[in-house]
């Protein structure tokens, strides 16, 4: 092929991502040979600034101009930002509509759903009896990684009144396309031990191979995300609570755990993401073999980051060198696999260990 041909076709396809960290998917969907352009809070710091109605009308506009087929893969900071979504319409967008994102910001709106499909969502309380006879959440509509989740009693404009469910909580991810379902994996997600401003952040995961009532939460998960419409890559967080399944949240978008199984695939997964069809390697027959697994380490003070002689390449999403972390806020990522969920367990816990002994940060919940 001519040389200049192949430039004006790889020219041709352009990817936006939008996410808070996009570090991952640009590196991955960059190795598949997209012209990336990024919109995320952790390394190009653009996230508020660009997710504006004029701000995103002149950064379509500009990619427009320079590539023919533009296409977008988002993740998290879309959510509750209906009023520009009509921009994003001009894009081949590479995941769920952007109607489905919104109305999944509210579980109650898809209850039906979901109690036809086998689940339970936790009970909204309203009145002063409720509130006296249960332990309760304060919670946002389009809450996302955790965050203003609390037990306080302090309620907002649009925060609601959640009966708390006790017990692990666990994610299911799975794909489809097409009405093709394949289930990808449960996770067991974690916690920070005593982090007032956000008790509930999300602070990783690990795959886990079986959980209770799984084959249950699958068939119910199937028939969910087809009656949904959903593409792609999808996940829901739930708890197993006297013998039901209560869904959390409805993920319908790329989310942390995306890395997991787009690694086990070799990024075959985002591949297929991207693509019309999804690549013969992604099947039910090539179950995860492993257990892979991160942790998020938060910061309890301000600090200037320098390199430590713990930082390898089990650390991920590192902060440039000098740049100011403020306290309650993440530093990094850790990264393991193992053989199995117990192997894995206990090398996130020796790194946490190690990891406190040169950062002061938060306990995780493992």
């Amino acid at each position: 092929m001519h040389l200049n041909l192949r430039k004006k076709m790889s020219n041709e396809n352009a990817l936006v991502i939008v996410n808070y960290d996009a570090s991952y998917l640009e590196e991955q969907s960059r190795a598949l040979g997209y012209n990336v352009y990024v919109i995320d809070h952790h390394n190009y710091h653009n996230l508020k600034k660009t997710l504006t109605p004029k701000s995103l009308k002149n950064f379509i506009s500009t990619i427009s101009k320079k590539h023919k087929n533009v296409s977008l893969l988002y993740g998290s900071g879309l959510e509750g930002k209906k009023n520009i979504y009509k921009d994003f319409t001009k894009l081949n967008i590479k995941g769920n509509n952007l109607n489905l994102l919104n109305k999944c910001g509210n579980i109650y709106k898809l209850e039906n759903l979901l109690k036809e499909s086998g689940f339970q969502i936790p009970k909204i309380l309203k009145n002063r009896k409720d509130l006296s006879k249960h332990k309760y959440l304060i919670k946002p509509i389009n809450s996302c990684g955790g965050y203003d989740i609390s037990f306080s009693n302090q309620k907002k404009e649009n925060d609601y009144i959640q009966k708390y469910i006790p017990g692990i909580t666990y994610s299911a991810c799975f794909f489809l396309k097409k009405n093709s379902f394949i289930f990808l994996g449960f996770n067991k997600l974690f916690l920070l031990k005593k982090f007032p401003p956000h008790p509930f952040v999300h602070a990783g995961a690990a795959s886990i191979r079986l959980i209770p009532f799984s084959k249950k939460i699958i068939e119910s998960l199937k028939y969910f995300s087809i009656k949904s419409n959903m593409y792609g890559f999808n996940s829901i967080d739930f708890k197993i609570y006297d013998n039901d399944i209560y869904v959390l949240d409805v993920n319908p978008r790329i989310t942390s755990t995306f890395k997991m199984y787009n690694d086990f695939y070799n990024n075959k997964l985002l591949k297929s993401q991207l693509s019309s069809d999804i690549d013969s390697s992604i099947s039910h027959k090539h179950k995860v073999k492993k257990n892979y697994g991160f942790v998020h380490i938060f910061t309890d003070r301000d600090f200037i980051y320098n390199k430590k002689p713990v930082i390898n390449k089990n650390f991920i999403n590192l902060p440039k060198e000098g740049e100011l972390i403020k306290k309650d806020n993440p530093i990094f990522s850790i990264y393991m696999i193992a053989d199995n969920y117990n192997n894995l367990k206990n090398k996130l816990k020796r790194k946490i260990s190690m990891t406190k002994k040169y950062y002061s940060c938060y306990d995780i919940n493992i």
